[in-house]
Protein backbone atom coordinates (compact mmCIF):
# COMPACT_ATOMS: atom_id res chain seq x y z
CA UNK A 1 0.00 0.00 0.00
CA UNK A 2 0.98 3.64 -0.43
CA UNK A 3 0.76 6.01 2.48
CA UNK A 4 -2.01 8.57 2.97
CA UNK A 5 -1.40 12.30 3.55
CA UNK A 6 -2.24 11.90 7.26
CA UNK A 7 -0.20 9.56 9.47
CA UNK A 8 -3.16 8.56 11.63
CA UNK A 9 -5.23 7.49 8.62
CA UNK A 10 -2.26 5.63 7.17
CA UNK A 11 -1.79 3.62 10.36
CA UNK A 12 -5.54 2.98 10.55
CA UNK A 13 -5.53 1.65 6.99
CA UNK A 14 -2.56 -0.61 7.73
CA UNK A 15 -4.35 -2.01 10.78
CA UNK A 16 -7.50 -2.55 8.74
CA UNK A 17 -5.50 -4.53 6.19
CA UNK A 18 -3.89 -6.49 9.01
CA UNK A 19 -7.34 -7.38 10.35
CA UNK A 20 -8.17 -9.18 7.10
CA UNK A 21 -5.64 -11.87 7.98
CA UNK A 22 -2.79 -11.04 5.59
CA UNK A 23 0.60 -12.47 6.49
CA UNK A 24 2.58 -9.30 5.71
CA UNK A 25 2.17 -5.85 4.22
CA UNK A 26 4.36 -3.81 1.86
CA UNK A 27 4.48 -0.06 2.47
CA UNK A 28 5.61 2.44 -0.15
CA UNK A 29 6.58 5.73 1.46
CA UNK A 30 4.80 8.01 -1.02
CA UNK A 31 1.16 8.89 -1.65
CA UNK A 32 -0.70 7.76 -4.76
CA UNK A 33 -0.21 11.20 -6.32
CA UNK A 34 3.54 11.31 -5.71
CA UNK A 35 6.30 9.96 -7.91
CA UNK A 36 10.00 9.22 -7.53
CA UNK A 37 10.84 12.93 -7.56
CA UNK A 38 9.17 13.23 -4.15
CA UNK A 39 10.82 12.20 -0.89
CA UNK A 40 10.12 8.72 0.42
CA UNK A 41 8.71 9.09 3.95
CA UNK A 42 10.73 6.47 5.77
CA UNK A 43 9.50 7.69 9.15
CA UNK A 44 5.92 6.81 8.18
CA UNK A 45 6.96 3.27 7.26
CA UNK A 46 8.70 3.05 10.63
CA UNK A 47 5.57 4.23 12.46
CA UNK A 48 3.49 1.59 10.70
CA UNK A 49 6.05 -1.12 11.52
CA UNK A 50 5.72 -0.21 15.20
CA UNK A 51 1.91 -0.16 15.03
CA UNK A 52 1.06 -3.52 13.45
CA UNK A 53 1.83 -7.05 14.48
CA UNK A 54 2.66 -8.49 11.07
CA UNK A 55 5.89 -8.16 9.06
CA UNK A 56 6.26 -4.87 7.20
CA UNK A 57 8.20 -4.72 3.93
CA UNK A 58 9.61 -1.28 3.12
CA UNK A 59 9.53 0.07 -0.43
CA UNK A 60 10.46 3.33 -2.15
CA UNK A 61 14.13 3.74 -1.29
CA UNK A 62 15.61 3.11 -4.74
CA UNK A 63 16.18 6.74 -5.67
CA UNK A 64 17.45 8.21 -2.41
CA UNK A 65 19.11 5.37 -0.49
CA UNK A 66 19.62 2.03 -2.20
CA UNK A 67 22.60 1.95 -4.54
CA UNK A 68 24.38 -1.25 -3.49
CA UNK A 69 23.75 -4.39 -1.44
CA UNK A 70 24.72 -2.87 1.91
CA UNK A 71 22.21 -0.05 1.42
CA UNK A 72 19.38 -2.58 1.51
CA UNK A 73 20.05 -3.42 5.14
CA UNK A 74 20.49 0.26 5.98
CA UNK A 75 17.08 1.04 4.47
CA UNK A 76 15.52 -1.84 6.40
CA UNK A 77 16.90 -0.58 9.70
CA UNK A 78 15.95 3.01 8.89
CA UNK A 79 12.31 2.00 8.47
CA UNK A 80 12.27 -0.68 11.22
CA UNK A 81 10.90 -3.05 8.58
CA UNK A 82 11.17 -6.82 8.46
CA UNK A 83 12.28 -6.79 4.84
CA UNK A 84 12.75 -4.60 1.79
CA UNK A 85 11.04 -4.62 -1.62
CA UNK A 86 13.19 -3.32 -4.48
CA UNK A 87 12.14 -2.43 -8.01
CA UNK A 88 14.04 0.29 -9.87
CA UNK A 89 17.28 -0.15 -7.93
CA UNK A 90 17.41 -3.77 -9.08
CA UNK A 91 16.74 -2.78 -12.70
CA UNK A 92 19.48 -0.15 -12.56
CA UNK A 93 21.94 -2.56 -10.98
CA UNK A 94 21.06 -6.27 -11.21
CA UNK A 95 24.18 -7.03 -9.12
CA UNK A 96 22.70 -5.20 -6.16
CA UNK A 97 21.90 -8.49 -4.44
CA UNK A 98 25.57 -9.38 -4.27
CA UNK A 99 27.42 -8.14 -1.20
CA UNK A 100 30.49 -5.95 -1.53
CA UNK A 101 32.09 -7.92 1.29
CA UNK A 102 32.52 -11.16 -0.65
CA UNK A 103 35.93 -12.02 -2.03
CA UNK A 104 34.68 -12.30 -5.59
CA UNK A 105 34.53 -8.87 -7.28
CA UNK A 106 31.23 -7.50 -8.49
CA UNK A 107 30.59 -7.93 -12.22
CA UNK A 108 30.98 -4.82 -14.34
CA UNK A 109 27.94 -3.28 -16.00
CA UNK A 110 29.14 -4.31 -19.45
CA UNK A 111 29.47 -7.91 -18.29
CA UNK A 112 25.95 -7.88 -16.84
CA UNK A 113 24.47 -6.48 -20.05
CA UNK A 114 26.31 -9.05 -22.19
CA UNK A 115 25.07 -11.91 -20.01
CA UNK A 116 21.55 -10.52 -20.17
CA UNK A 117 21.64 -10.21 -23.97
CA UNK A 118 22.93 -13.77 -24.27
CA UNK A 119 19.92 -15.04 -22.34
CA UNK A 120 17.59 -12.76 -24.30
CA UNK A 121 18.70 -14.30 -27.58
CA UNK A 122 18.71 -17.82 -26.16
CA UNK A 123 15.11 -17.60 -24.98
CA UNK A 124 13.79 -15.33 -27.76
CA UNK A 125 13.07 -12.30 -25.59
CA UNK A 126 11.10 -9.60 -27.41
CA UNK A 127 13.17 -6.60 -28.53
CA UNK A 128 10.89 -4.16 -26.70
CA UNK A 129 11.47 -5.87 -23.37
CA UNK A 130 15.19 -6.28 -23.97
CA UNK A 131 15.62 -2.60 -24.87
CA UNK A 132 13.66 -1.55 -21.80
CA UNK A 133 15.85 -3.59 -19.46
CA UNK A 134 19.12 -2.47 -21.05
CA UNK A 135 18.05 1.18 -20.96
CA UNK A 136 17.23 0.83 -17.27
CA UNK A 137 20.75 -0.46 -16.66
CA UNK A 138 22.08 2.53 -18.62
CA UNK A 139 19.97 5.08 -16.74
CA UNK A 140 23.10 7.03 -15.74
CA UNK A 141 24.23 7.24 -19.37
CA UNK A 142 21.24 9.04 -20.89
CA UNK A 143 22.17 11.07 -23.96
CA UNK A 144 25.45 9.24 -24.56
CA UNK A 145 26.17 7.55 -27.93
CA UNK A 146 25.72 4.05 -26.50
CA UNK A 147 22.37 5.03 -24.99
CA UNK A 148 21.22 6.44 -28.33
CA UNK A 149 22.40 3.29 -30.12
CA UNK A 150 20.23 1.18 -27.82
CA UNK A 151 17.25 3.45 -28.47
CA UNK A 152 17.74 3.03 -32.22
CA UNK A 153 17.90 -0.78 -32.05
CA UNK A 154 15.12 -2.66 -33.82
CA UNK A 155 16.26 -6.25 -33.25
CA UNK A 156 18.19 -8.27 -30.69
CA UNK A 157 20.96 -8.52 -33.27
CA UNK A 158 21.29 -4.72 -33.20
CA UNK A 159 21.70 -4.77 -29.42
CA UNK A 160 24.31 -7.50 -29.62
CA UNK A 161 26.24 -5.55 -32.25
CA UNK A 162 26.62 -2.60 -29.86
CA UNK A 163 28.63 -4.81 -27.49
CA UNK A 164 30.45 -6.74 -30.27
CA UNK A 165 28.43 -9.89 -29.56
CA UNK A 166 27.44 -10.90 -33.08
CA UNK A 167 29.32 -14.19 -32.73
CA UNK A 168 27.35 -14.90 -29.55
CA UNK A 169 24.12 -13.95 -31.33
CA UNK A 170 24.82 -16.29 -34.25
CA UNK A 171 25.81 -19.12 -31.91
CA UNK A 172 22.70 -18.79 -29.75
CA UNK A 173 20.42 -18.47 -32.78
CA UNK A 174 21.93 -21.61 -34.30
CA UNK A 175 21.37 -23.52 -31.07
CA UNK A 176 17.84 -22.19 -30.74
CA UNK A 177 16.93 -23.21 -34.28
CA UNK A 178 18.31 -26.68 -33.60
CA UNK A 179 16.18 -26.95 -30.47
CA UNK A 180 13.12 -25.84 -32.43
CA UNK A 181 13.76 -28.49 -35.08
CA UNK A 182 14.08 -31.20 -32.47
CA UNK A 183 10.94 -29.97 -30.75
CA UNK A 184 9.04 -29.95 -34.05
CA UNK A 185 10.13 -33.51 -34.79
CA UNK A 186 8.85 -34.56 -31.39
CA UNK A 187 5.53 -32.81 -32.03
CA UNK A 188 5.21 -34.38 -35.47
CA UNK A 189 5.80 -37.86 -34.07
CA UNK A 190 3.24 -37.22 -31.34
CA UNK A 191 0.75 -35.96 -33.92
CA UNK A 192 1.19 -39.06 -36.08
CA UNK A 193 0.60 -41.34 -33.12
CA UNK A 194 -2.40 -39.28 -32.04
CA UNK A 195 -3.93 -39.31 -35.55
CA UNK A 196 -3.52 -43.07 -35.79
CA UNK A 197 -5.41 -43.48 -32.53
CA UNK A 198 -8.19 -41.15 -33.73
CA UNK A 199 -8.52 -42.94 -37.07
CA UNK A 200 -8.68 -46.32 -35.38
CA UNK A 201 -11.34 -45.14 -32.93
CA UNK A 202 -14.84 -44.81 -34.46
CA UNK A 203 -16.08 -42.87 -31.43
CA UNK A 204 -13.71 -39.94 -32.03
CA UNK A 205 -14.08 -37.32 -34.75
CA UNK A 206 -12.72 -33.84 -35.42
CA UNK A 207 -14.94 -31.16 -36.95
CA UNK A 208 -13.63 -28.35 -39.16
CA UNK A 209 -15.17 -25.80 -36.78
CA UNK A 210 -12.82 -26.86 -33.99
CA UNK A 211 -9.85 -26.01 -36.21
CA UNK A 212 -10.96 -22.45 -36.99
CA UNK A 213 -8.54 -19.64 -36.17
CA UNK A 214 -9.90 -16.81 -33.99
CA UNK A 215 -10.08 -13.40 -35.59
CA UNK A 216 -7.13 -11.17 -34.72
CA UNK A 217 -7.18 -7.54 -33.72
CA UNK A 218 -6.53 -5.09 -36.56
CA UNK A 219 -2.90 -4.13 -36.88
CA UNK A 220 -1.44 -0.75 -37.63
CA UNK A 221 -0.76 -1.61 -41.25
CA UNK A 222 -4.39 -2.62 -41.81
CA UNK A 223 -5.59 0.64 -40.30
CA UNK A 224 -3.36 2.73 -42.55
CA UNK A 225 -4.65 0.94 -45.65
CA UNK A 226 -8.03 2.59 -45.02
CA UNK A 227 -6.49 6.04 -45.50
CA UNK A 228 -7.78 7.61 -48.71
CA UNK A 229 -6.42 11.16 -48.74
CA UNK A 230 -3.26 12.59 -47.21
CA UNK A 231 -2.81 16.33 -46.58
CA UNK A 232 -0.07 18.35 -44.90
CA UNK A 233 -0.83 21.87 -43.70
CA UNK A 234 1.50 24.75 -42.85
CA UNK A 235 1.86 23.60 -39.24
CA UNK A 236 3.38 20.26 -40.25
CA UNK A 237 0.28 18.48 -38.97
CA UNK A 238 -0.58 15.41 -40.97
CA UNK A 239 -4.25 15.25 -41.89
CA UNK A 240 -6.15 12.41 -43.56
CA UNK A 241 -9.75 11.63 -44.39
CA UNK A 242 -11.16 8.28 -43.32
CA UNK A 243 -14.80 7.36 -43.81
CA UNK A 244 -15.67 11.03 -44.45
CA UNK A 245 -14.11 12.09 -41.14
CA UNK A 246 -11.19 14.51 -41.14
CA UNK A 247 -8.31 13.06 -39.15
CA UNK A 248 -5.36 14.86 -37.57
CA UNK A 249 -2.25 12.81 -36.88
CA UNK A 250 0.50 13.86 -34.46
CA UNK A 251 3.14 12.19 -32.33
CA UNK A 252 2.86 13.40 -28.72
CA UNK A 253 4.29 11.05 -26.06
CA UNK A 254 2.04 10.26 -23.10
CA UNK A 255 3.72 9.51 -19.76
CA UNK A 256 1.42 8.70 -16.85
CA UNK A 257 3.72 10.33 -14.27
CA UNK A 258 2.94 13.79 -15.66
CA UNK A 259 -0.76 13.41 -14.79
CA UNK A 260 -0.62 12.30 -11.14
CA UNK A 261 -3.84 13.84 -9.82
CA UNK A 262 -7.24 12.20 -10.13
CA UNK A 263 -9.67 14.20 -12.22
CA UNK A 264 -7.08 15.90 -14.40
CA UNK A 265 -6.30 13.26 -17.02
CA UNK A 266 -6.53 14.28 -20.69
CA UNK A 267 -9.63 12.11 -21.18
CA UNK A 268 -11.42 13.75 -18.28
CA UNK A 269 -10.50 17.22 -19.52
CA UNK A 270 -11.86 16.40 -22.97
CA UNK A 271 -15.02 14.87 -21.52
CA UNK A 272 -15.76 18.05 -19.56
CA UNK A 273 -15.08 20.16 -22.64
CA UNK A 274 -17.54 18.11 -24.69
CA UNK A 275 -20.19 18.41 -21.98
CA UNK A 276 -19.68 22.17 -21.84
CA UNK A 277 -20.17 22.54 -25.60
CA UNK A 278 -22.94 19.90 -25.68
CA UNK A 279 -20.98 17.68 -28.06
CA UNK A 280 -21.39 13.92 -28.16
CA UNK A 281 -19.08 11.97 -25.86
CA UNK A 282 -15.69 11.12 -27.39
CA UNK A 283 -15.48 7.75 -29.12
CA UNK A 284 -12.27 5.71 -29.17
CA UNK A 285 -10.80 3.20 -31.58
CA UNK A 286 -7.66 1.29 -30.61
CA UNK A 287 -5.41 -0.93 -32.68
CA UNK A 288 -2.46 -3.07 -31.69
CA UNK A 289 0.88 -3.51 -33.41
CA UNK A 290 1.66 -7.04 -32.29
CA UNK A 291 5.15 -7.00 -33.74
CA UNK A 292 6.13 -4.15 -31.41
CA UNK A 293 3.56 -4.93 -28.69
CA UNK A 294 2.30 -1.37 -28.86
CA UNK A 295 -1.11 0.28 -28.95
CA UNK A 296 -2.35 3.27 -30.96
CA UNK A 297 -5.70 5.01 -30.51
CA UNK A 298 -7.89 7.42 -32.41
CA UNK A 299 -10.53 9.61 -30.78
CA UNK A 300 -13.59 10.95 -32.62
CA UNK A 301 -14.71 14.36 -31.35
CA UNK A 302 -17.38 16.55 -32.95
CA UNK A 303 -17.04 14.88 -36.34
CA UNK A 304 -13.23 14.93 -36.41
CA UNK A 305 -10.70 12.22 -35.69
CA UNK A 306 -7.43 12.67 -33.80
CA UNK A 307 -4.73 10.01 -33.87
CA UNK A 308 -1.45 9.78 -31.97
CA UNK A 309 1.40 7.87 -33.62
CA UNK A 310 3.40 7.69 -30.39
CA UNK A 311 3.42 4.05 -29.26
CA UNK A 312 1.86 3.17 -25.90
CA UNK A 313 2.16 0.03 -23.81
CA UNK A 314 -1.57 -0.33 -23.13
CA UNK A 315 -4.96 0.50 -24.61
CA UNK A 316 -5.71 2.84 -21.70
CA UNK A 317 -2.56 4.89 -22.27
CA UNK A 318 -3.11 4.93 -26.04
CA UNK A 319 -6.53 6.54 -25.55
CA UNK A 320 -4.99 9.22 -23.33
CA UNK A 321 -2.36 9.84 -26.00
CA UNK A 322 -5.01 10.28 -28.70
CA UNK A 323 -6.75 12.87 -26.55
CA UNK A 324 -3.48 14.80 -26.24
CA UNK A 325 -3.58 15.33 -30.01
CA UNK A 326 -7.16 16.55 -29.81
CA UNK A 327 -6.45 18.96 -26.95
CA UNK A 328 -3.36 20.25 -28.73
CA UNK A 329 -5.27 21.00 -31.93
CA UNK A 330 -8.19 22.58 -30.06
CA UNK A 331 -5.83 24.69 -27.97
CA UNK A 332 -7.07 23.30 -24.64
CA UNK A 333 -4.62 22.97 -21.68
CA UNK A 334 -3.91 19.26 -21.23
CA UNK A 335 -3.34 19.35 -17.45
CA UNK A 336 0.23 18.09 -17.72
CA UNK A 337 2.47 18.82 -14.75
CA UNK A 338 6.19 19.53 -14.81
CA UNK A 339 8.89 19.18 -12.19
CA UNK A 340 11.56 21.84 -11.97
CA UNK A 341 15.07 21.36 -10.61
CA UNK A 342 13.72 21.75 -7.07
CA UNK A 343 11.17 18.97 -7.66
CA UNK A 344 8.29 21.44 -7.47
CA UNK A 345 5.31 20.51 -9.60
CA UNK A 346 3.74 23.12 -11.87
CA UNK A 347 0.64 22.91 -14.04
CA UNK A 348 0.80 23.28 -17.81
CA UNK A 349 -1.60 26.13 -18.60
CA UNK A 350 -0.28 26.95 -22.02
Amino acid sequence: MRILPELEKTIALAKLIESTGVAAITIHGRTINERSMHRNRNEVIQAIAHSVGIPVLANGGSRDIIRNHEDIEYFRQLTSATGVVIARAAMWNPAIFKSLQVDEPLPKLEEIICRYLTLSVRYDHHIAGAKYCVLRMLHDFGGTPIYEDVLASNELRDLCAIWNMLDVYDHEMSNRLERLKNHQLTLNNSTVNCNQEIISSPSLSVSSDSLSVPEKRPRVEEHLLNTTTVLVNDNNVLGVKINNFEETVLSIPYERRFWPDHGTSPKQILREHCKLLKWDSPKYETIEDRNKRSFFSTVLVNGKRYRNTSACKSKKYAEQAAVLVCLHVLGIPDGKVHADENNKVTLNNK
